[in-house]
C-alpha cells in the first residue's frame, strides 16, 4: 500500500504511538477503523487515484492481484466489488472518507472531508426514501 497521506477534519489516533494524527497514511486508516482485506485492497485503490476516478478494472486488480487465476468471472467480480464497496461505506460512515461512485463506466474515486459527509447524508436519504417507498407500496398493496 502506497504511502499518500490526506487531511481529515478530525484527527484519528496512531496505532503504534496514539498521538493525534490529522494527515494518516492508508495503513493508519485501515488499521484504526480496522478495515477487513478486501475492502482495505479497495480502499488502496481509490487511495492511490488522490480524488480523482479509478477504472473498475483497476480496482479489480487491486481486489484479485494474488489470484493466479485473475479473480472470478467480471460478473461475480462486479457483485463482489458492490458488495465489498456497500461494507466498506458503512464501515467509514461518519469518519470523513468514504469512496464514490463517478457515474456509468467513469469509476469510482475517493472523497474525504466535508464532501465526503455530505455523499454519505446524500446516501441516508436516499435509503429512506427507498425504505419509505417500500412501505407505501406495502401499505397499498395490502389496502386492495
Amino acid at each position: 500500500m502506497k504511502n499518500t497521506t490526506i487531511t481529515l477534519e478530525k484527527s484519528i489516533d496512531c496505532p503504534c504511538c496514539a498521538q493525534k494524527v490529522r494527515a494518516p497514511s492508508l495503513e493508519i486508516v485501515v488499521d484504526h477503523y480496522g478495515v477487513p482485506p478486501l475492502e482495505a485492497r479497495i480502499l488502496a485503490a481509490v487511495w492511490k487515484g488522490k480524488g480523482m476516478p479509478i477504472s473498475a478494472e483497476r480496482i479489480f486488480d487491486s481486489m484479485y492481484h494474488d489470484d493466479p487465476d485473475g479473480g472470478p468471472s467480471p460478473t461475480a467480480m462486479y457483485r463482489a466489488l458492490k458488495v465489498t464497496l456497500f461494507h466498506l461505506r458503512e464501515r467509514m460512515d461518519g469518519t470523513g472518507i468514504t469512496v464514490e461512485n463517478c457515474g456509468y463506466r467513469a469509476g469510482y474515486r475517493l472523497v474525504i472531508g466535508r464532501e465526503a459527509h455530505r455523499t454519505d447524508q446524500a446516501r441516508k436519504r436516499a435509503r429512506l426514501r427507498d425504505k419509505t417507498n417500500q412501505n407505501f407500496e406495502v401499505r397499498n398493496a395490502e389496502s386492495s
